[in-house]
């Protein structure tokens, strides 16, 4: 879990980027809605191509994020002046080598627009195709161990003048080349692994179990950061089902068909049942995992400093959504909460398909930064008539589903963010800790968040964190108020055993001041 806890502090600064960028292309993709854009006009040319180039960049910036992810973990964690460029240089090459996947096993559909790099060809896929996190987590160990193999270099013989950065570089080169051939032969049967699930999920897109299993097979791609594959077969393609619209035009796509029925004043019927999850998620379930972090920091200055924040999230979440970096953190803060988080998400696809509580989208969504199921397409329906009977169907689940999340939540981080995969940690962490800062009588205070453990000791020239390895610690920070540990989910647990020792302590010294008396 050290390892895990440590990998988080160098995707941290990457996700505030991502959440920042989600936000703004939120509030400028929700202009483009018909009804909001007849209450906010924008009449001028010049801003209406504004508006259009500011949500270009962003989707280009929201494009570059296994790149912000792979460049953080290697300036966070490499910590050499060489990992950046060499980070950056090794996931371009694998990408690029991607150009050599044959046509006939992938269709350019599975394409990623990297820096404008294509081909004109008819025997291989014209654009880089898109691997996620997949190239991120390649890329970086290539890095490690080419700055692992350079310091091994002897300083002398004909190679003696290339210096350390050069030898990165080019062992990076070189490793990326050998990785990059391995991934042209290895993803076709990737996608073709992903293509056979689902053709099973669409063969009954009616039968709840088949959601279920949409919905876990969304969350995984979605941690990869390769959700646009699954999007774009169900939401605009055959196995999202078809429908002849009254002009005889055939319509593909679940998406698709329920805006084709929108547009033609049909109630959509048996379509829609691909978002319907989003909007209990980003409404409901989400927010109730927010409120039970936050109501982990146990310093009620703590509270007051980050309950902005925590406000913020909540509305961002309901109003927009931000599953991608939010399951990232999940799944790095907290890896068991998130299995059942992602267990809650995939039987609500269930519930909301069996009971027939439908709502798609206001307007066409696209794929790969979707923000579909969120707070403004909820209001704008709920304007709606035809639709009231569904939005408060949806409520009604949503709040049950709230009241469930937060129970799990406040459930796991008191009794099982640690010791669940060995027995005897917690005990262990605590005497660690207190050895480490001269015993439990040098503790003066000792607070907690949802990943942070901050100790005040009384005499600071007693704590030495040498004289042991404490358990599930990843990063300790020293400043004027005491110690910083990152102890992820378990610091609320450790932190009442501490305090139940501070506890016994003070009431074994006034029971010796009384016998004294």
């Amino acid at each position: 879990m050290k390892r895990w806890h440590s990998l988080f502090d160098g995707m941290s600064a990457s996700l505030k980027y991502y959440l920042v960028l989600t936000l703004i292309f939120g509030l400028v993709h929700s202009l483009a809605i018909p009804i909001i854009s007849s209450i906010i006009r924008i009449e001028t040319q010049n801003s209406i191509r504004l508006l259009e180039i500011i949500r270009l960049v962003l989707a280009f910036l929201l494009q570059l994020f296994p790149f912000v992810v792979l460049v953080s973990l290697a300036q966070r964690k490499l910590k050499h002046t060489g990992a950046v460029v060499a980070s950056i240089i090794s996931g371009i090459t694998i990408y690029a080598l991607t150009l050599f996947i044959p046509l006939s096993n992938l269709s350019n559909q599975y394409a990623f627009a990297l820096f404008n790099i294509s081909l004109p060809s008819s025997e291989y896929v014209t654009q880089p195709v898109q691997l996620g996190f997949v190239m991120t987590l390649l890329a970086y160990q290539i890095v490690k161990f080419s700055i692992k193999l350079s310091k091994r270099r002897i300083p002398y013989g004909m190679t003696g003048f290339v210096d350390s950065d050069t030898w990165i570089i080019l062992y990076t080169i070189f490793f990326s080349l050998i990785v990059g051939y391995g991934v042209v032969l290895a993803w076709p049967w990737v996608i073709m692994g992903l293509e056979s699930i689902m053709r099973f999920i669409a063969q009954d897109i009616t039968n709840p179990v088949n959601l279920f299993i949409y919905g876990l097979l969304e969350h995984s791609l979605i941690l990869l950061n390769l959700q646009s594959i699954l999007h774009n077969q169900f939401w605009f393609s055959t196995l999202g089902g078809s429908w002849i619209n009254p002009a005889g035009t055939l319509i593909l796509g679940d998406v698709n068909i329920w805006l084709e029925q929108l547009t033609n004043n049909i109630i959509p019927i048996g379509v829609g049942r691909f978002i319907s999850g989003w909007y209990i998620i980003n409404m409901f379930i989400v927010p109730a995992i927010l409120s039970g972090l936050y109501l982990q920091f146990s310093d009620k200055f703590d509270m007051r400093r980050y309950r902005n924040m925590f406000i913020l999230l909540t509305f961002m979440s309901m109003l927009f959504g931000f599953r991608l970096p939010f399951e990232l953190f999940l799944v790095l803060s907290a890896p068991l909460l998130y299995i059942f988080y992602v267990l809650f998400s995939a039987i609500i696809y269930a519930l909301t398909s069996a009971f027939s509580i439908n709502l798609g989208p206001i307007t066409n969504i696209g794929t790969t930064y979707a923000l579909p199921g969120n707070g403004i397409h909820t209001l704008l329906y709920l304007r709606n008539p035809l639709f009231t009977q569904r939005v408060w169907q949806l409520f009604v689940l949503g709040i049950i589903s709230l009241l469930l999340m937060y129970f799990i939540t406040r459930l796991y981080y008191k009794y099982l963010a640690i010791d669940f995969v060995t027995v005897g940690n917690k005990q262990r962490s605590v005497e660690q800790i207190m050895l480490a800062m001269g015993g439990v009588d040098n503790i003066k205070m000792v607070h907690s968040t949802f990943g942070r453990l901050y100790i005040l000791p009384f005499d600071k020239s007693k704590v030495d964190f040498n004289r042991t390895n404490i358990i599930g610690v990843s990063h300790i920070i020293e400043n004027k108020n005491g110690y910083n540990l990152n102890f992820g989910g378990a610091s609320g647990i450790v932190r009442k055993i501490i305090m139940q020792k501070l506890i016994e302590l003070k009431s074994n010294e006034l029971k010796i001041k009384s016998n004294e008396s």
